[in-house]
């Protein structure tokens, strides 16, 4: 597919090495300096991190990025205590659409859409209020 010049091609070749440059050097910065202090220190619950950082090595970097990307999502959005309180709204069923993905960008991953996707709605949820 190379050998055929697309631009189209190229570019997405180009963006995957640009995500996973990025990935390497951001994984360099926080990994080797955390990977030097838990080498280097001992500290209550060291085993238990060891113990974490092992398990998450030896895990599929699917699971890991999939437990990770979740973390942030939670993190980034958040949940309240009227969240947990609240009773849940049930909505009569609406019929299911067919799976569609032309919402989908060129130069979007999975991940993107997601998070796109769920801007999107807390927006929408925000202008409600």
């Amino acid at each position: 597919m190379l050998l055929s010049g697309d631009p189209t091609i190229f570019e997405i070749a180009l963006r995957s090495l640009r995500v996973t440059l990025t990935a390497l050097a951001v994984s360099l910065v926080v990994g080797v300096p955390f990977g030097m202090a838990l080498a280097l220190n001992r500290f209550p619950l060291r085993r238990l991190v060891v113990t974490g950082v092992n398990t998450g090595m030896g895990a599929p970097p699917v699971v890991v990025g999939l437990v990770v990307a979740i973390i942030l999502l939670w993190w980034l959005f958040g949940r309240s205590k009227a969240d947990d309180l609240a009773p849940p709204v049930i909505e009569p069923a609406k019929p299911a659409k067919p799976v569609s993905y032309t919402h989908l960008r060129a130069h979007e991953t999975v991940l993107d859409l997601v998070c796109r996707l769920l801007l999107e709605k807390k927006k929408t949820t925000i202008t409600k209020l």
